[in-house]
């Protein structure tokens, strides 16, 4: 009687190949759902929704600026990271207009969620404001100041990691 000898036959899921086979798309598939979630956590917060209505005010922001121009504004803004306040002084090459109070917008250039908004209310002097915001320390801003009720608007860049004071002028 002879005696064959035959390989024991280990089940499928116990050898190498056919895991590293699976593994190969499984990788690929959950690299591309953490790519999803990436994408729509990191999305670009710059394209405007209502891009119409953005679109026509443009009319009303180059109104204003060109009233800043017509007035000779320029602004001093100083940034005070100790105390956390923000002072503006405005000049005029004419009489400067009386205005109950300013709106200082720094805006950040990729997130929105960064942007700061800062009310300023008038100082002692004609044309001297101050506001109450935390200084970014190393972000680079947009800057729009503009009275209260809309009639100029001077507009300009900051970059915290140079300094935190900036000379705003009509162009």
């Amino acid at each position: 009687m002879s005696h064959s000898s035959h390989p024991s036959a280990t089940p499928w899921y116990r050898q190498f190949w056919p895991w590293f086979i699976i593994a190969l798309p499984a990788s690929v598939v959950v690299a591309g759902i953490s790519m999803v979630f990436v994408a729509f956590d990191h999305r670009d917060d710059v394209v405007v929704d209502d891009y119409y209505r953005e679109g026509l005010a443009i009319n009303q922001s180059l109104s204003a600026q060109q009233r800043a121009t017509e007035l000779g504004l320029e602004a001093r803004l100083q940034f005070d990271r100790a105390s956390g306040t923000v002072s503006v002084v405005v000049s005029a090459t004419g009489p400067l207009p009386a205005t109950a109070g300013a709106q200082l917008a720094l805006h950040h250039p990729i997130r929105a969620a960064r942007d700061i908004s800062v009310t300023l209310s008038a100082g002692d002097a004609a044309g001297q404001w101050f506001g109450r915001s935390a200084v970014p320390a190393r972000d680079s801003y947009y800057l729009r100041l503009s009275d209260a009720s809309g009639n100029w608007r001077l507009d300009g860049e900051i970059d915290f990691s140079y300094g935190t004071s900036r000379l705003l002028t009509a162009q």
